[in-house]
């Protein structure tokens, strides 16, 4: 189920990326942006958030994002608790869980509130899907590399992999708030990290 559903995201949502440059979509549906900006890191477009909020196109994700929450992620964030019970500290594995659900919860919520209709909302709960998903693969990562020793069954390398995305991920997220700042192809940088939290 875990790689049925991130491949049929990350597929879904590079698909909807390709028809709406293809098609000139984002003219059509946001009047601010020319055609010759559509499609270009440059001028700051598609953001993920152009592109999911599109007629239609926001139907999908809504139903694909909803079912992952509900299908792979929690089964996973729940199983993850479990696996750490006894290794970690209970305070420590109740805080990762804490930020799971805020994950599991917020990621379908930033389809459903799109950035046209309901900005505000939308853009806090953007805000905490990826604070709470960089957090939650930081710290996933870094106690399985901590306590490998009490996983004698996950390879070296793929522990290694496990810390490596999650620092990624969190070290990351820094850069696509400051690319905000200097104007420095923000799209590419949640395009970036968007695919990462979903894989």
């Amino acid at each position: 189920m875990t790689l049925i559903g991130t491949l049929t995201l990350t597929v879904a949502l590079f698909t909807m990326l390709y028809i709406t440059c293809r098609d000139d979509l984002l003219p059509l549906y946001h009047p601010s942006i020319t055609k010759e900006e559509a499609c270009t890191f440059e001028h700051h477009n598609p953001m993920v958030s152009d592109v999911i909020c599109l007629p239609f196109f926001d139907r999908i994700w809504c139903i694909l994002t909803t079912f992952f929450a509900l299908s792979v992620m929690q089964v996973n964030i729940r199983a993850f608790y479990k696996r750490f019970h006894g290794v970690i500290s209970v305070e420590d594995n109740n805080n990762m869980i804490n930020w799971g659900w805020a994950v599991c919860i917020s990621f379908p919520l930033i389809g459903f509130f799109d950035e046209w209709n309901y900005a505000p909302l939308h853009f806090t709960i953007a805000g905490v899907f990826f604070v709470s998903t960089c957090v939650y693969g930081h710290k996933i990562g870094n106690r399985f590399f901590e306590h490998r020793s009490k996983f004698p069954h996950l390879s070296d390398s793929k522990i290694l992999f496990l810390k490596f995305q999650g620092n990624f991920m969190l070290y990351l997220l820094p850069v696509f708030f400051a690319s905000f700042a200097f104007h420095f192809h923000v799209p590419l940088w949640e395009w970036i990290l968007g695919v990462s939290y979903i894989n």
